[in-house]
This record gives structure tokens, C-alpha cells and sequence, in this order.
């Protein structure tokens, strides 16, 4: 579960640095994403390409992190049921039940046969 909680904490912070927001560590507001790229590529030709497979690479993990919570719950939900239905077959009270009405179904079946040997 920690690591759950690790693992949001980092995509949450991978999703405010792909979405471009301002910096407070530089103090700089006039700082957007096309000011960023356009800085990078005075650097490196290959900054818009680092840019972009970053930006995927992020949004994939992200995705991937949602499904597996979705995943995830879904099993523990198939796991609590599956052992509420056990619980349930294990009802001392539901044999006593099943039991009687045996019983009664037996008794039926030999007051049947008794008129039906008395006939009409």
C-alpha cells in the first residue's frame, strides 16, 4: 500500500511537470511550456523529441497506474463476496432448514403413497 501511495505521489508530480505549470522554484511567472521548449531548443536539437516521449512515457504510466487500482479493487471485491457466499453455505442455521424441509418433502411422499393405496 505504500508503495501505492509512492507511486501517486510521483505521478501526480510527473503530471503537474508535463502539464507545464509555473515554478515557484525559480520565482520566474512568466515561465509556460512554449517558453520551456523553445529554452530546450536552444540547448539541444533534441529537446522536443525528449519532450514528447517524457510526456507519453508519463501519460502511459499513469494510465497503467489507474487500471491496475481499478484491477486491484475489483479482486478484492470478487474475494470478499466469494467469501461471504462461503459464509453463507456455512449457516449452521441454513442446514437446520435444509434438513426440515427434507423431512417434510419425506413425509409428503408417504402420505401420497398411503392414499394412493386407499384409492378412490
Amino acid at each position: 500500500m505504500k508503495l501505492l501511495i509512492a507511486s501517486l505521489g510521483i505521478a501526480a508530480g510527473v503530471v503537474l511537470i508535463v502539464a507545464g505549470f509555473r515554478s515557484s522554484v525559480t520565482g520566474d511567472d512568466e515561465q509556460n511550456l512554449p517558453d520551456n521548449i523553445e529554452r530546450g531548443r536552444e540547448i539541444s536539437a533534441w529537446t522536443v523529441p525528449y519532450y514528447v516521449s517524457f510526456a507519453l512515457l508519463a501519460a502511459f504510466l499513469l494510465f497503467n497506474l489507474f487500471i491496475g487500482i481499478v484491477i486491484n479493487s475489483l479482486e478484492e471485491a470478487r474475494a470478499i463476496e466469494l467469501s461471504r457466499m462461503q459464509q453463507d453455505d456455512a449457516d449452521p442455521h441454513d442446514r437446520v432448514l435444509a434438513e426440515r424441509v427434507r423431512e417434510l418433502r419425506r413425509i409428503v411422499d408417504e402420505l401420497e403413497r398411503d392414499i394412493a393405496a386407499r384409492g378412490p
